[in-house]
């Protein structure tokens, strides 16, 4: 089970160094892809949870990425040093005709509750 783990850690890793690699910038994903951007609030008993359902026109069937967050409070784009690193995914994705879901961690963003308290 550990092994399993540190496998698919590393296989997140390399898949998020390889889509960044590509020289690409996100106008050009403007340019050359028809999505539809969706901001939802799913409401629940104690909390709302905000997030950004992305489905490029040439969604392949069945295809969904959520994103989650790692071990802190996250907005929905996973944003580090000004850059949105689940956005960018998720656009590279859309390109590939791949549908994606990102939403803020609890108290970030548009998201209410407390993450502190949250639970698995």
């Amino acid at each position: 089970m550990f092994h399993l783990s540190i496998i698919k850690l590393s296989v997140v890793i390399l898949t998020v160094f390889l889509l960044l690699a590509v020289p690409q910038c996100c106008s050009a994903f403007e340019r050359t892809t028809s999505k539809k951007e969706v901001d939802l609030l799913i409401k629940a008993p104690e909390i709302d949870l905000g997030g950004t359902l992305l489905v490029p026109q040439t969604a392949k069937r069945d295809l969904l990425v959520i994103f989650t967050s790692g071990s802190s409070w996250q907005d929905r784009d996973s944003t580090l040093f000004d850059f949105p690193m689940f956005k960018v995914i998720a656009q590279h994705l859309a390109q590939a005709g791949i549908a994606s879901f990102r939403y803020d961690d609890r108290g970030v963003g548009t998201s209410t509750g407390d993450f502190g308290i949250g639970s698995c």
